[in-house]
């Protein structure tokens, strides 16, 4: 799902146009984008953050009739906003009936008019089975507070990210998120991380935990016996994005995140 900075055509969604073809180059996916935009006009962003409630219900709305017409499995369904997009992601998660679906991914979920409203009106934990964030204008355009079970902060999860310049208004550094992850869709092995048992020690860059992956592959992190809340850095030049994830090995999906609860971080130059 995009958020409100995209332009109102299709063709001009940065994160709807980049991670379907990514998917489909990669593997035998069923990809749909949701073109909200009549709800989030430019620049009405108040406007846009009341309507992303309803986009949200409306999609899960979707999302339990695919199921009930057995087109899709709860488990198999994985929702993935950027910004704005990435509270309507989970609101949508939260808003299916039939049960949980299997992951939610938020992708420097937005952080104006959000940090004050509760749980049901924005991404959170409780959304999916497993929800993950990857934080890149933490403290301006994004949110830098965690939000899923698991928690990426590339380079910080703050503005100005590598090769964004001063980026004085974060749009560079808020739009990162989503090019790391479709990144991620491409080459699974790139982005790895070190997981922090603190923000403070993600801050300082003295984090010594295990490794893992960020992004669509998370793998590592779900072969997890035991999670807890974490940070991560990664080191990365360029357009590399490396991620943190922790190698165990639980088949059962919800036992592991019963135990998830981990903050990660990322430098990317």
């Amino acid at each position: 799902m995009h958020g409100q900075l995209t332009l109102s055509k299709y063709s001009n969604f940065p994160h709807v146009v980049l991670c379907p073809p990514a998917y489909l180059e990669t593997g035998d996916y069923n990809v749909i984008a949701l073109d909200w935009s009549q709800l989030c006009p430019s620049p009405w962003y108040q406007v846009a953050v009341t309507n992303s409630v309803d986009a949200g219900k409306y999609l899960g709305s979707f999302i339990d009739l695919l199921v009930g017409r057995k087109m899709t499995r709860l488990q198999d369904v994985h929702i993935i906003g950027h910004s704005l997009g990435a509270h309507v992601a989970g609101i949508a998660g939260a808003s299916v009936q039939s049960g949980k679906v299997g992951r939610v991914t938020g992708l420097d979920p937005a952080y104006p008019l959000f940090s004050k409203r509760t749980v049901k009106e924005r991404l959170d934990a409780s959304d999916a089975t497993l929800v993950d964030t990857i934080h890149t204008c933490g403290k301006f355009l994004g949110i830098f507070e965690p939000q899923g079970h698991i928690d990426f902060y590339p380079n910080r999860g703050l503005s100005a990210q590598p090769g964004c310049g001063v980026d004085m208004f974060g749009v560079c550094s808020h739009s990162r998120a989503h090019e790391f992850f479709t990144e991620s869709i491409r080459k699974k092995y790139m982005f790895v991380a070190t997981r922090c048992h603190t923000i403070e020690e993600m801050m300082d860059k003295h984090c010594t935990g295990s490794k893992g992956r960020m992004g669509e592959d998370i793998s590592d992190i779900l072969s997890c016996k035991r999670q807890e809340r974490l940070a991560v850095i990664l080191n990365v030049r360029a357009l590399i994005f490396p991620s943190v994830l922790c190698p165990r090995a639980v088949t059962n999906m919800d036992a592991v995140v019963e135990q998830a609860d981990a903050r990660y971080s990322s430098d990317f130059r």
